[in-house]
């Protein structure tokens, strides 16, 4: 109990000034660095604009809570869930643009901001007309907080909303995996490493968030303030140079006969790969290789999944695992570094976690054998 009436009696002061306005400044100073360096096509638009509205947000958030809660109550009272669907809504927008391989378009947008905007005027309209019937206007005591129906209206939006959002990410960033390992023999440089991070970073805020809104109490604020110091950082190194992939497109080529059989397709496949090697080519992607056999990707994912049960990804890095191994019998006195380039290999740490998955053990294991 003192310990809370000390919180409490800090972040009213000077310093819950400071905690409040110091992610304000971070996540403004960071927004507009990533407004500057790139176009409104780019993911890093849509981050900045998040960092920005995040900064709005907790900006008129610290003016509600300091300076207007005490004076003004039922118009106010379901600010904090309003001011924080704007920020889900951008990054949803950052999340779609990097997985999608679409652009946002102004109908997506709109599918996205009328229901809020159509909350807001509700809000507004109840509680500027109905507010003495359903609102306490004690904002002191956050055990009142949902007595007011405007507020758990609000949360229960941002909540639902919050889950369709985060349901919808996962399912985008599953496709897009599917999609990296369908058509391209390599995932360095296409991969989303950064997004997982900096979708984690952000359920984080997001979680703490919602539990100040439930309880309300001064040490989830000085929590929420003290992780959104922390975490605005991550977010913005994270996001500054993970790109969306551009789709390949799929060109028009002489194609073989719909009725081919998969077979033939499998032979040639063979063949191709046996004179060719196109797996040595770092650089070798789904749409090559459907220019090289006069066919598309679709016929030859069809043929890599069913007679190889095989990912056009895990195909080819079979194919460069054989080709070191070979190397390495033949020559098994050069550096692994050699094995690594010379199979097609771009870095070191793929081609050593290739390795283990096709040979149960290391290259240095295998090496230390011969």
């Amino acid at each position: 109990m003192i310990l809370s009436n000390s919180i409490e009696t800090l972040f009213y002061s000077d310093m819950g000034i400071f905690l409040y306005l110091l992610p304000v400044t971070i996540s403004a100073c960071f927004g507009f660095l990533l407004l500057l360096k790139n176009n409104q096509d780019s993911p890093q638009f849509f981050l900045s604009m998040t960092l920005l509205i995040y900064s709005l947000s907790l900006l008129a958030y610290f003016i509600y809570d300091r300076y207007i809660v005490q004076y003004y109550s039922e118009p106010l009272r379901a600010l904090d869930s309003l001011l924080s669907v704007p920020v889900v809504i951008t990054s949803y927008f950052y999340y779609y643009s990097v997985m999608k391989l679409k652009k946002v378009t102004s109908r997506l947008v709109l599918y996205h901001i009328l229901p809020y905007l159509a909350l807001v005027l509700l809000s507004v309209l109840i509680q500027g007309i109905y507010g003495n019937l359903f609102g306490l206007t004690d904002l002191s005591n956050p055990s009142k907080y949902f007595f007011n129906v405007v507020s758990i209206m609000a949360f229960i939006y941002l909540l639902v909303y919050e889950c369709i959002i985060v349901v919808d990410i996962i399912k985008m960033y599953l496709q897009y995996r599917t999609f990296i390992y369908s058509n391209y023999s390599f995932r360095e440089g296409v991969n989303l490493r950064r997004v997982p991070a900096i979708f984690l970073i952000m359920a984080i805020l997001a979680i703490l968030n919602l539990a100040g809104i439930v309880d309300g109490s001064v040490i989830l604020k000085v929590i929420f303030g003290i992780f959104s110091i922390i975490l605005i950082f991550p977010i913005f190194l994270l996001g500054l140079n993970q790109d969306k992939l551009p789709y390949p497109e799929e060109k028009e080529y002489p194609v073989i006969e719909k009725d081919i059989k998969s077979t033939e397709l499998k032979d040639r496949l063979l063949k191709y790969f046996e004179e060719q090697k196109p797996y040595l080519n770092k650089d070798l992607k789904m749409q090559d290789l459907a220019q090289a056999l006069f066919t598309n990707r679709s016929y030859i994912s069809h043929v890599l999944n069913k007679d190889f049960n095989s990912s056009f990804y895990t195909f080819i890095n079979n194919y460069r695992i054989e080709y070191a191994i070979k190397l390495m019998e033949e020559k098994p006195d050069l550096s692994v570094d050699y094995y690594v380039n010379a199979s097609g290999f771009k870095s070191r740490s793929v081609f050593f976690l290739q390795f283990k998955v096709y040979k149960k053990c290391t290259p240095y294991t295998y090496l230390s054998r011969k």
